[in-house]
């Protein structure tokens, strides 16, 4: 079971598009993947999410902080901060990157990028996995 995390729809909508660029960035999504990727998509998301979308869904991990960081602090004042969405995003990354035994170079530099722009530092990834320690001195 995923970390609750207190996500508006606009906001999953992004989020589930950042895990399918993470999921793409060694260009290849095979079937163990796709699977995992729609099952950790439908614990975090309320609603329905086309999975063709998400193959050209182009999130950048500077454009989901922005949307992160955009809320109403008055309006989302409950809302799971960056770093509680950024530790959520690389367990939910690694969960879908690692399905099919292989977490490779791209998809763990690609998690980190998104890890950095939510505001984590290399000690909170320690904390998280040692599954990227090989690429952590590219977080700093």
């Amino acid at each position: 079971m995923p970390t609750p995390l207190q996500l508006d729809d606009a906001l999953v909508a992004v989020y589930v598009e950042a895990l399918a660029a993470i999921a793409r960035a060694d260009r290849e999504i095979n079937p163990e993947e796709a699977t995992r990727l729609s099952q950790v998509i439908a614990a975090r998301s309320r609603q329905p999410v086309d999975p063709e979308a998400l193959f050209f869904a182009a999130v950048t991990p500077e454009a989901l902080a922005a949307a992160v960081m955009g809320r109403n602090s008055y309006r989302d004042s409950g809302a799971s901060s960056a770093r509680e969405i950024g530790r959520a995003l690389v367990a939910d990354a690694l969960e879908v990157a690692e399905v099919d035994g292989d977490l490779n170079a791209q998809e763990g530099r690609t998690i980190l990028r998104y890890a950095r722009a939510l505001g984590l530092n290399s000690v909170d990834v320690q904390q998280l996995t040692p599954q990227l320690d090989a690429w952590l001195d590219e977080l700093a």
